[in-house]
């Protein structure tokens, strides 16, 4: 995790996004591991054999004899449209690494690093300046932010679980502008924050019901920014060090009920909220805009204990999600979804191999904004280590 977490903060390039030019970039709150054929939904879920990210209180459900390791990739290929002109794009990155663990009966400890927003955009705008005369301007922009959590896990009573994740949210972005002369501006942040989780579960005769609630605080970041002007002979004209910025990273909240039956059935729909209306950017004027958002899947096993053929044994998923992106751009509000399939493949010892596949759509094709059409794989490796168990056998 180490060694590989520094890979994640320069190697930020996985979702491009003309729209990440904005605020903090494309902004990231769902799972991207074992639960991704689910539509990333699972606040209510509770399996001792998944690592549940969504959810600081579901860690608690873990096996007491089982260490748990998860690598995710994903890849993603989109086709833009604005008006009559028409890109494409591919990009692929690394999307989670997890680990978790049982330390007392009643505790269990976890980490994992993900990105938490993606900034990567190449724009051009032509203006006119009158007499004939026109101008073009250039807008690039890479990097984003990363976060880095602690999970404590805790069972409180034989039904209900409680968790919080202990955050490091670091990252940096560049950006830079040409026309004349060429801008360019280097940004890093860094903040410690926390987010909290419930769990309830009750046996309903074979199945388990679940209610799971999520929520996290408020935070401003504080940007530490540098900006160099090249003129267009590109020698250094003017820099400016250190001077600071802020952007509020809004509260969130979030719900869900579940129903399962071990790993042979899960049923789940969740709802997130985030209050992004209290934050402006200050470098374009621009406001935002709350979020809401749904997400709902299913997974099942054919035939988990008396399978004929391998087909039997694999886990089946499906599942979706819909809402409407932080962004209010020309005064019109943009429905985002996207449909998910996939499927969990096991190995001998109990390794799984996850497979996820999806096709969404971001943005719009009218009022002059850039509609996002796009397909993405998601690969998350699960290996289980069996621990502390006594030989019978020597």
């Amino acid at each position: 995790m180490l060694l590989i977490s520094p890979a994640l903060a320069y190697s930020q390039e996985y979702s491009v996004n003309p729209y990440s030019i904005f605020g903090v970039g494309d902004v990231n709150m769902t799972d991207g591991g074992r639960l991704a054929g689910m539509g990333g939904s699972g606040i209510s879920l509770r399996n001792g054999r998944v690592l549940n990210t969504l959810n600081p209180a579901a860690l608690s459900a873990l096996d007491s004899t089982t260490f748990i390791f998860d690598v995710s990739g994903s890849g993603k290929g989109s086709r833009f449209t604005s008006g009559s002109v028409v890109q494409t794009n591919f990009n692929a990155n690394f999307t989670k690494i997890a680990l978790g663990w049982r330390m007392t009966p009643k505790w269990v400890v976890g980490a994992f690093v993900q990105p938490y927003s993606t900034v990567s955009y190449k724009v051009k705008t032509t203006s006119d300046m009158g007499g004939g005369y026109t101008t073009t301007t250039t807008y690039i922009g890479n990097g984003g932010l990363n976060r880095f959590c602690i999970t404590n896990s805790f069972n409180l009573t034989k039904s209900l679980s409680a968790g919080f994740n202990t955050t490091f949210i670091f990252g940096g972005i560049e950006r830079s502008s040409e026309q004349v002369y060429l801008v360019k501006e280097n940004s890093r942040t860094s903040k410690i924050t926390f987010d909290f989780g419930l769990q309830y579960h009750k046996p309903i005769g074979a199945y388990e019901l679940g209610f799971g609630l999520v929520g996290g605080y408020r935070n401003v970041l504080t940007w530490k920014n540098t900006r160099q002007v090249y003129d267009n002979s590109y020698s250094l004209v003017e820099e400016y060090n250190k001077y600071s910025t802020q952007i509020t990273i809004p509260e969130y909240y979030g719900g869900g009920i579940a129903l399962s039956k071990g790993s042979s059935f899960m049923a789940s729909l969740d709802y997130r909220f985030q209050r992004w209306s209290l934050t402006t950017d200050h470098t374009y004027g621009m406001t935002f805009v709350d979020t809401h958002k749904l997400l709902g899947g299913v997974a099942f096993i054919p035939n988990e204990q008396h399978a004929t053929s391998y087909f039997g044994i694999i886990q089946y998923q499906a599942g979706f999600s819909v809402g409407n992106s932080y962004l209010n751009i020309n005064e019109h509000k943009t429905t985002d979804y996207e449909l998910f399939f996939g499927g969990s493949f096991p190995f001998r010892g109990g390794t799984l191999m996850n497979v996820a596949l999806s096709y969404g759509k971001k943005g719009s094709n009218s009022f002059e904004l850039i509609r996002e059409d796009y397909v993405r794989a998601t690969f998350t490796f699960s290996i289980l280590e069996r621990w502390f168990i006594k030989r019978l056998y020597d």
